[in-house]
């Protein structure tokens, strides 16, 4: 029989590498697809597709975003969920117990702390720092910004405290550039010492299982809007030697994805994502399907070792997908199977 696997977040790209890694898997699955947006392309790709209640709506509360969900999980006897976007990680991991209790289905998700320290880039830094591990030096109490500014000098990286890729990210070379990147970065910005060029920038990849991190891969990258362009795939060991010592003390259930550049000092972690990441399917591409590894812990019980077995870069381009009118209305109304609209 099939492992029946539900991904939250499907119109992402993180969604996306979450569902084209399983399709590349050897393993039996029924994919159904979950997202609050008709246009988000993963709800045609998968085997059902369900559109949840607008949560970005204030209208709409988390009861009744859980409720509909946990409905969904029964109705299509999900084995496993994967929530694959910051706010739902959070969401999710501090209704884990609920949803689990109520549909009987295993909820990949790390503890409310852990997915607490990967939306909060202020909670990044001080995990980092009471870890030992290195960090940039970072500020948030704006009184103290002269001071800041005189210790670290320039350039420096204003960005929001919470968010994700490049949104309201700027890079000051001088002062006279911070009040239009602080204000920029919205109402709760972090002010951060800038690490390294974006020359040697890696997205870094790490699963733990039961407290054990089973593997790590790391990849250099080419950056556009944020998101990586260009993938290079070679044996970086200081750089995942460190992203297993990070690992090890997050202890996250899961994936999880650490930033980092090269600077004076070595390889340096600035930002945490406690969930998959947008090169999830890339690093599937080269013999690291962690989706693969994690769904065959969660549902089967168990254990691969993850190690990439390829080398060489990735280049991404866009893709297309053409969808009949009568697809995408069916998908129009909160609650509406794909496959079961016609039926």
């Amino acid at each position: 029989m099939p492992v029946n696997v539900a991904i939250l977040g499907v119109g992402s790209l993180v969604g996306q590498g979450v569902i084209k890694s399983l399709r590349m898997s050897t393993l039996e699955t029924k994919l159904i697809g979950l997202d609050f947006f008709p246009s988000a392309v993963g709800l045609h790709w998968t085997d059902s597709s369900y559109l949840l209640p607008d949560i970005l709506d204030p209208a709409v509360s988390d009861e009744e975003y859980i409720q509909r969900l946990v409905e969904i999980l029964i109705h299509e006897r999900a084995d496993v969920l994967l929530p694959v976007l910051d706010f739902d990680v959070v969401r999710m991991a501090e209704s884990r117990a609920r949803i689990e209790a109520e549909s009987g289905c295993k909820v990949v998700v790390s503890s409310s702390e852990v997915a607490r320290i990967g939306d909060d880039k202020w909670e990044t830094y001080q995990f980092l720092k009471d870890n030992g591990l290195p960090y940039p030096r970072s500020l948030i109490d704006l009184d103290g910004l002269n001071a800041f500014v005189e210790e670290v000098g320039f350039p420096l990286i204003v960005k929001p405290r919470h968010g994700a890729r490049s949104n309201g990210v700027s890079l000051v070379r001088e002062a006279s550039g911070l009040p239009a990147a602080i204000q920029a970065a919205g109402s709760e910005p972090i002010v951060q010492e800038a690490i390294g060029t974006s020359d040697e920038e890696y997205t870094c990849g790490a699963v733990v299982l039961d407290g054990e991190c089973i593997g790590t891969i790391a990849l250099r990258r080419d950056l556009r809007d944020g998101g990586t362009a260009r993938a290079y795939l070679s044996p970086y060991e200081s750089v995942e030697a460190l992203v297993r010592r990070a690992a090890v003390a997050l202890q996250p259930v899961g994936s999880v994805n650490f930033q980092l550049r090269l600077g004076p000092d070595g390889p340096t972690i600035f930002e945490i994502n406690s969930r998959f990441s947008g090169t999830t399917y890339l690093r599937a591409m080269a013999g690291f399907n962690e989706v693969d590894a994690i769904i065959r812990w969660a549902a089967l019980g168990e254990r691969v070792a993850l190690a990439q077995n390829r080398y060489g870069v990735i280049l991404r381009y866009p893709e297309e997908i053409f969808v009949e009118w009568d697809a995408y209305n069916r998908l129009a109304t909160p609650g509406q199977s794909q496959d079961t609209a016609t039926s």
